[in-house]
């Protein structure tokens, strides 16, 4: 959603909010990636606790999960997912993550593995072009 990032890339992918974060790799070579950060205080975080009605320090939030080019349909962005919700999980965390409509790809996984819409909200970032950035939370039964 913003290209370039405001951001180098090493600071997109290891931040300081991250509680834990697993990459994947084929055959020696990086092919994937995915945190569970803190959910901060802030236009998200207030979005997540009206959605949720739980403290921001109970909700460990997916992030920055991707597969990279040509690696799709391998299953790794799957594998990624449940190890992150795995330990989320066993933190006592409530998976939540947030996701534009438009990556398709991401927001299907998503709902095919349970997790469900709770909010919609507009940052300030969001281009004028995108759509509205979905909250999602995965309950405790999926």
């Amino acid at each position: 959603m913003r290209n370039p990032l405001p951001v180098p890339g090493e600071q997109f992918v290891a931040r300081p909010r991250d509680l834990a974060a697993w990459v994947v790799e084929v055959d020696g070579t990086l092919a994937g990636h995915v945190a569970v950060d803190r959910v901060e205080d802030g236009e998200i975080g207030r979005g997540f606790l009206a959605a949720t009605g739980m403290p921001l320090a109970r909700l460990g939030s997916v992030s920055t999960l991707f597969v990279g080019p040509g690696r799709a349909g391998l299953g790794l962005g799957g594998r990624l997912l449940d190890t992150a919700v795995g330990w989320a999980r066993e933190q006592g965390l409530t998976p939540v993550l947030d996701v534009f409509p438009g990556h398709a790809v991401a927001r299907a996984l998503y709902l095919r593995r349970g997790w469900r819409d709770v909010a919609t909200l507009r940052p300030d970032w969001v281009p004028d072009h995108a759509d509205d950035l979905v909250l999602m939370v995965l309950p405790d039964s999926a």
